[in-house]
């Protein structure tokens, strides 16, 4: 795979909820995935985990996953459930960090967020694209 996206999801969570790799799952087997579907996963404690090698597709965006890296972070909905950027300050920087290092490893690679791909969603709830388009 030559990927020429990244792609930054949340998990449209509640701010206070807590959707550890186990629940991701789950929720991912429920959506009618085989797995996870992102490659990386960033906890609001700053975790990372990984759950796609580099190599291999993704299955978090469709038209997409052929050339993109999917990138999800816990949270994305305020207490009342509305769309909002809940990022902490923790996964802000190890997003931040993995987006460069993933630049070093696919030059030219960009960033955006899933609704800059499919307008009818709100995940990220940033604009992905504006913020990291800097690195």
């Amino acid at each position: 795979m030559n990927p020429k996206l990244i792609i930054v999801h949340a998990t449209m969570s509640r701010h206070y909820e807590d959707i550890d790799t186990e629940k991701l799952w789950v929720r991912s087997i429920l959506e009618g995935h085989k797995d996870i579907p992102y490659h990386f996963y960033i906890r609001k404690d700053g975790t990372l985990t990984q759950h796609r090698l580099l190599t291999e597709p993704g299955h978090h965006c469709k038209g997409h996953n052929n050339h993109s890296i999917g990138i999800c972070y816990e949270g994305g909905l305020d207490e009342h459930g509305y769309p909002t950027d809940t990022r902490t300050d923790k996964q802000k920087r190890r997003l931040s960090d993995l987006i460069e290092t993933l630049g070093y490893v696919f030059p030219g690679i960009r960033t955006i967020g899933m609704h800059d791909a499919h307008r009818h969603l709100d995940s990220p709830c940033f604009n992905a694209h504006a913020e990291y388009t800097k690195q």
